[in-house]
C-alpha cells in the first residue's frame, strides 16, 4: 500500500523541476533591520546572493562575505551594484536587526541582513536545503551554531542560478557574474 503512494509522491515532485535545476528557493517572509518584511520578492530586484549564517560566527561567515565583497567589488564599475546579497541570521537570539545591518554594511553597503522567527528561519532553510544547528548545552551565552556554508546566487525570477562554497576564489563568482550581467 506503501509503494503506489510513494510513487505518486516522487512522481509530483519531479513534475515540479526542471531537469537540469535541483529546487532550491521558495516563498519566504523574513524581518530586515527597519522592522519591515522581506520576502521572496526582494529577489525581483536584482540578481541575488543569498547565505545562511550568523554575526557571532568565528570564520565561515566573515570569511564567506569578505569573498562575496570582493567578487563584487572587482566587477566593472557600471556593474559593481547590479546584484544585492541576503544574509540571514539562523541566530535571532544574539542577531537583531540592527545588529545584523551593522555587521553587514561592514562588508559592503550592498548587503543586507534578515532574521525572523524560528519557524521562518527553519522553513527558509528548508526551501534552499540548507542547515544549520545552535548548541547551547555548553555555554547557552556563548554557543557555537553549526551551518552550511554555501552562497545561493538566485535570478530575478526567484529561480536558483548558481552556488559557490565557502572557500570558492572571488575570481570564481566575479566571473558567474558577468556571464549572467
Amino acid at each position: 500500500m506503501a509503494v503506489p503512494f510513494l510513487a505518486i509522491a516522487v512522481a509530483v515532485f519531479m513534475m515540479g523541476q526542471k531537469d537540469d535545476q535541483p529546487s532550491i528557493g521558495g516563498p519566504f517572509v523574513m524581518m530586515g533591520a527597519d522592522g519591515q518584511p522581506v520576502t521572496e520578492e526582494f529577489l525581483r530586484k536584482a540578481p541575488t546572493f543569498i547565505f545562511f549564517g550568523y554575526t557571532a560566527c568565528p570564520d565561515i561567515c566573515p570569511t564567506s562575505l569578505a569573498t562575496l565583497a570582493a567578487a563584487l567589488d572587482a566587477m566593472p564599475e557600471g556593474k559593481k551594484n547590479s546584484t544585492q546579497t541576503l544574509f540571514v541570521s539562523v541566530d535571532p537570539d544574539r542577531d537583531s536587526g540592527e545588529m545584523l545591518d551593522e555587521y553587514v554594511k561592514m562588508f559592503h553597503d550592498t548587503f543586507v541582513g534578515v532574521t525572523g522567527t524560528r519557524k521562518q528561519i527553519d522553513d527558509m532553510i528548508a526551501a534552499y536545503r540548507a542547515y544549520y544547528k545552535i548548541d547551547k548545552s555548553i555555554d547557552p551565552e556563548n554557543y557555537p551554531v553549526d551551518h552550511s556554508a554555501i552562497i545561493y546566487l538566485m535570478g530575478t525570477d526567484g529561480q536558483y542560478i548558481s552556488h559557490f562554497s565557502s572557500n570558492s576564489p572571488p575570481e570564481k563568482i566575479t566571473l558567474k557574474l558577468k556571464e549572467i550581467l
